[in-house]
């Protein structure tokens, strides 16, 4: 009778639990919101465009100047070589603004236009500063005796060179009723009618790609950045980027733009009109929303309250290209802490980034696909036949395999083998002075769950390219509540104390990101600095491997698996996929860009390693449990460690001095046929075709590659 009781308290108290989690997160429930107008002015051509005889200097540079003009209230940059102008507004398009908003005031939704919602109206002001010009706007909205004023302030300064635009968005908490759900910044700012041949946008679509503006179609692109948001039900896949970062070039002048502040809201849109204006801009999701096209849906309570900042870093001359673009970008992503300026290590071999199969779940079961022992027998056999470099990430390591245990309680599986074993493992790695990450998941941190804008737990599948080959169900995951996370991998570092291996990979919170409802609530941004502060609490926090590679977890971080190599926009005449976040990144850290074993087409791959600059990637298991049998199987070691060794001294004949190398160029030359430079003077041609090629007296081989110094 006592056990009965036991049981029935404990169901109690679990109906208890559930109950005050769920009432602690507010469930809100859809709405009906209705579009409205504000109030609004004639816009003449003086306020729509720019005029010289209107601006005022500023402050200069080496290379450009801020200029101001006084009646449109826009920021100009001039170069001082050249004469030429990037203007935020446009000089013939009348529909051109500085600053776009939208906000929700008591149901209704209005869009706000700095110029003919402020400027025309007498309603914007402005006074100058050290560095720049500060911009305030008085919008109006609402109807009659419901009429609310909504201050808006944006900065533009010009320091070292690099123009800023700053919006403090603190003012909107004390807007009783009002939310600001989105905000373009310069949304006109490079924008061209005229391209000529040669000129381009860069989009950071994957990775990364240049629109064509001069060539024939149009086409509208928008790209969020580090992708869907479960928080708001975004749809699984959607256009996404792992840096919010683009670029214009026009004629010989070009400039990189980059998110500085609020990157985890932001979203990269880009417009190609044929005989129209093409322009590129960031756009802000402030509050979290799930509105359809008929305005039924949720509006958060988590509004994001603090700086957005865009920085726009600019270039002249006769070579402005793409890899130009990146470089400034890198330089910028450093100066702002979000990438280590590291230095050049030894020139030892390119490592393989290997990825080792433990405890992994098939279907129901969970079975052991290599032990710890094996995972030594493994790394000696591929160490003896010359592979001397190796990442190893080891997936499943931790208690739960690949579906691992809470973190904070996690520690060494012991359904690998025993701590000796494991400690004749990390001994080893660190003799052969080759890195091991054990594999973590932060979605799994403890079992307060995250909730999503509806009041519902957070639920998705996240596409992985190992699981997804033996679990077909791709296990649905109810992530944790990032709130107050680090203090779980405090508790975790405190299990994991008597082991000493090189760090961690992270391999969920590096490639999604959400919104949580739960309790006090958390936007993106919000969520992407919880995600760093975990990673800044492992003990070796210098020596971090990640999955995918979204930026807000790159600062230190010295391995990528599976960064992106695609773009997620078809290719067209004008839409051409380019390496735009190799560039940036080679050199400060290694990358792979999938597992080659896994890959369908083995020679692609290779060649598209060889031609982004990344180091060859193996997933393998020991004791393979899958059907196909051993003989069979992608994972199973010995099917693919000749082949591995192939690929390795290959890449390492391309790559052996070019490590730590910058690329500082990346041209098509024909169909099938490119070359990557490096800031070395040595240009590697990749040859996907499948006869030889002849270019400026040297043969690139079918389906090969060749190194020119």
């Amino acid at each position: 009778m006592k056990k009965i009781s036991i049981k029935i308290l404990n169901v109690v108290l679990a109906v208890v639990l559930l109950c005050t989690m769920l009432s602690s997160c507010v469930g809100q429930k859809k709405a009906k919101f209705s579009n409205a107008k504000a109030k609004q002015g004639t816009v003449s051509n003086a306020i729509a465009t720019y005029n010289a005889n209107n601006m005022d200097l500023i402050k200069g540079s080496n290379l450009v100047e801020l200029y101001f003009d006084r009646v449109s209230f826009c920021p100009v940059i001039k170069y001082r070589t050249t004469g030429a102008f990037w203007s935020g507004l446009s000089k013939e398009n009348a529909n051109a603004d500085v600053v776009r908003m939208k906000v929700e005031y008591k149901g209704k939704i209005y869009e706000l236009f700095s110029q003919k919602n402020a400027v025309a109206l007498g309603k914007a002001a402005y006074s100058y500063t050290d560095d720049g010009v500060l911009v305030k706007y008085d919008f109006e909205v609402g109807e009659k005796e419901e009429i609310v004023k909504i201050p808006f302030e944006i900065d533009f300064s010009l320091k070292d060179g690099c123009l800023y635009a700053t919006a403090d968005l603190e003012n909107f908490k004390n807007l009783k009723d009002v939310n600001l759900i989105s905000l373009d910044i310069l949304p006109f700012f490079g924008s061209v009618k005229d391209s000529v041949e040669g000129d381009y946008m860069l989009v950071p679509d994957g990775c990364g790609a240049i629109i064509k503006t001069a060539a024939p179609g149009n086409a509208n692109y928008d790209i969020k950045t580090y992708g869907s948001d479960f928080g708001v039900r975004d749809k699984k896949e959607i256009p996404y980027s792992t840096i919010a970062a683009f670029g214009v070039k026009h004629e010989k002048n070009a400039f990189a733009g980059m998110v500085v502040e609020g990157d985890s809201l932001s979203r990269i849109i880009a417009n190609k009109k044929q005989g129209g204006y093409n322009n590129i801009y960031p756009t802000f999701d402030i509050t979290p929303t799930n509105l359809d096209k008929n305005g039924k849906g949720n509006i958060g309570k988590n509004s994001y309250n603090g700086k957005v900042k865009v920085a726009y870093r600019f270039l002249s001359g006769n070579k402005t290209t793409p890899a130009l673009l990146a470089s400034l970008v890198r330089e910028q992503l450093i100066r702002e802490n979000f990438l280590s300026d590291l230095n050049e290590k030894e020139k030892n071999e390119v490592p393989v980034n290997l990825s080792i199969l433990g405890r992994m779940k098939v279907g129901a079961f969970k079975k052991n696909f290599t032990t710890y022992d094996e995972a030594l027998e493994m790394l000696t056999h591929a160490k003896s036949k010359g592979i001397n470099n190796i990442n190893i990430r080891y997936v499943g390591a931790l208690e739960g395999g690949n579906r691992q245990k809470q973190l904070r309680f996690a520690n060494i599986s012991n359904m690998l083998g025993t701590d000796k074993s494991f400690s004749k493992l990390e001994d080893y790695s660190r003799n052969q002075q080759c890195n091991l990450f054990l594999d973590t998941k932060l979605f799994n941190l403890s079992g307060r769950k995250a909730f999503d804008i509806g009041g519902r737990m957070i639920k998705f599948a996240p596409s992985n390219p190992i699981e997804e080959q033996f679990d077909k169900d791709k296990a649905t995951v109810f992530p944790s509540s990032q709130q107050k996370a680090y203090k779980q991998i405090i508790s975790f570092n405190k299990n994991m104390k008597k082991h000493n291996i090189t760090g961690y990979c992270v391999s969920d919170a590096s490639k999604y990101l959400y919104s949580d409802f739960y309790n006090k609530k958390m936007n993106r941004e919000a969520a992407s600095l919880s995600v760093k502060e975990q990673i800044k609490q492992f003990p070796n926090s210098k020596n971090i491997a990640v999955e995918h590679g979204n930026l807000y977890s790159l600062l230190d971080v010295g391995v990528i698996y599976n960064l992106p190599y695609k773009t997620t926009y078809k290719q067209s005449n004008f839409y051409e996929e380019i390496p735009f976040i190799q560039m940036i990144l080679h050199g400060n850290v290694d990358y792979s860009i999938g597992y080659f074993n896994l890959s369908e087409d083995h020679d692609t791959i290779l060649l598209k390693s060889i031609e982004y600059g990344a180091v060859p990637s193996y997933v393998w298991a020991f004791d393979d449990k899958l059907s196909a049998g051993d003989e069979k199987s992608k994972f199973y070691y010995e099917n693919s460690i000749n082949k591995a060794v192939e690929d390795y001294t290959k890449i390492n004949t391309a790559f052996s001095d070019l490590r730590y190398a910058k690329i500082t160029d990346h041209t098509k030359i024909s169909d099938g046929l490119y070359r990557t430079e490096f800031n070395n003077g040595t240009f590697i041609y990749v040859n996907y075709n499948k006869s030889d090629i002849t270019h400026e007296s040297f043969i690139i081989k079918a389906r090969s590659f060749l190194r020119i110094n």
